[in-house]
């Protein structure tokens, strides 16, 4: 890892670390990963941090895990008890090069774990400045439940709400996306 980068990830723990906040968004249910309704969202515990447009109330990992999953990590885990995701460490996408688009969005693969039978999708909008919403690939043939991954395409920088919906059950999360480019980062392999 380049020292550049290194220092970037540290201080975003850092500031994630050291906010102090841990607050549940208004209409987030505490769940403790066990499933209650078809509609119940994971217990939003959630921290800020400031980027460069603002405040970005990051989702942190619940470590809710779905029993049938025997290779998910449960330090980046974050469900409801019917739908499971891996957040980006630290919940900030760094994205390199190759995954800007022509057009400067940001294309990065995104695990999901179905509970529910169902297609899942995807939907998302940027909280600290106008943007176009997200946009998402989801590959067929992976069944009705369980692991389903996706690819989010976030148009630009900033920090993002995501919501996945399977059958009725929803999860939302809080993440911060930046290009490694605009912050002088390198990839580990230049």
């Amino acid at each position: 890892m380049t020292a550049r980068f290194a220092s970037f990830v540290a201080c975003a723990f850092l500031l994630v670390a050291c906010s102090g906040e841990d607050s549940t968004r208004a209409g987030d249910e505490p769940d403790a990963g066990s499933a209650t309704s078809d509609s119940t969202s994971a217990s939003n515990q959630s921290t800020s941090v400031q980027d460069a447009e603002g405040t970005c109330p990051l989702t942190l990992p619940n470590r809710s895990t779905p029993a049938e999953a025997t290779d998910w990590r449960p330090s980046d885990s974050y469900g409801n008890g019917k739908l499971w995701t891996l957040l980006w460490p630290y919940n900030v996408v760094v994205a390199e090069d190759g995954f800007v688009q022509d057009d400067g969005a940001i294309r990065m693969k995104w695990p999901w774990w179905r509970g529910p039978n169902g297609d899942l999708e995807i939907e998302g909008r940027r909280l600290d400045a106008k943007a176009p919403p997200i946009t998402a690939e989801i590959p067929d043939g992976y069944g009705m439940s369980g692991f389903q991954p996706s690819g989010i395409f976030f148009p630009t920088e900033g920090c993002w709400e995501v919501t996945g919906t399977v059958a009725g059950a929803k999860l939302t999360f809080v993440t911060l996306v930046v290009k490694a480019s605009s912050y002088g980062l390198k990839p580990d392999h230049e």
